[in-house]
């Protein structure tokens, strides 16, 4: 995973943040849907995505502390370019510990302006 320009980069680093507990890192790769009526909704939906984010980053970064720490975070398989086009798509994340144990993690993720980020939904 490098530079968080393509889907797959982007999913890494935002499971990659996740794991390490860096939840501010985790929410620069975050896609809060523009859609709210105003500024404070926008705000209040912001916030809640900042509290799910900040709780899942513990609780990552935990669950990587028990199994020997993080190791790695790679891509599964690249996304279907068909997948790419239509600007929504999934990426699959093999995390690995340090203790030989691995997980897959699902990526949902959207391009917008600001390029590809992660979305609680499709």
């Amino acid at each position: 995973c490098g530079s968080p320009k393509t889907p797959e980069d982007v999913a890494c680093a935002f499971v990659r943040a996740l794991y390490r507990g860096d939840a501010a890192e985790a929410t620069k790769f975050f896609h809060v849907p523009a859609d709210a009526r105003d500024a404070d909704a926008r705000d209040a939906e912001v916030k809640i995505a900042e509290a799910k984010i900040s709780e899942s980053a513990a609780q990552a970064k935990d669950s990587a502390t028990k199994q020997g720490g993080l190791r790695d975070v790679s891509i599964m398989e690249p996304v279907a370019k068909e997948a790419v086009e239509t600007g929504k798509c999934r990426a699959r994340v093999k995390v690995a510990f340090g203790n030989g144990s691995s997980k897959v993690e699902t990526a949902q993720l959207i391009k917008t302006e600001k390029g590809w980020l992660v979305t609680f939904g499709l």
